[in-house]
């Protein structure tokens, strides 16, 4: 992608809690979290393609959880591409509203959320 510098390094980028995965010095798994007032938002979540479905994904993902439990946050939003919903859904996100495509990519992607008790 010619843009994919402008597509990470958004407004979020410098106030993000970034997780990197590495596996021999190598970047594996990537993931942010933004606090805005009492909501987490998860996104820039990416794994090495030939890795993905080898728990990456999810230890990236239980790591934001608890880290935003640890800060009282009522809850927890992402936009999950289409072909990940699923994904989310193990974790307990719940789909919010319609499907849409992303302003950045044109993917289509579903709002998701998660409640934190």
């Amino acid at each position: 992608m010619d843009n994919s510098l402008n597509l990470i390094n958004d407004e979020f980028e410098s106030e993000g809690i970034h997780l990197v995965c590495l596996n021999k010095g190598k970047v594996v798994g990537v993931g942010r979290l933004n606090i805005e007032n009492e909501t987490s938002v998860i996104s820039q979540m990416a794994i090495e393609k030939s890795l993905q479905t080898h728990g990456i994904g999810t230890k990236i993902v239980k790591e934001l959880i608890r880290y935003s439990k640890e800060k009282n946050i009522a809850k927890i939003e992402l936009s999950a591409r289409e072909t990940a919903i699923a994904f989310y859904e193990k974790f307990d996100f719940l789909a919010l509203g319609n499907k849409y495509p992303s302003n950045k990519t044109g993917i289509i992607h579903q709002k998701m959320v998660l409640k934190i008790e």
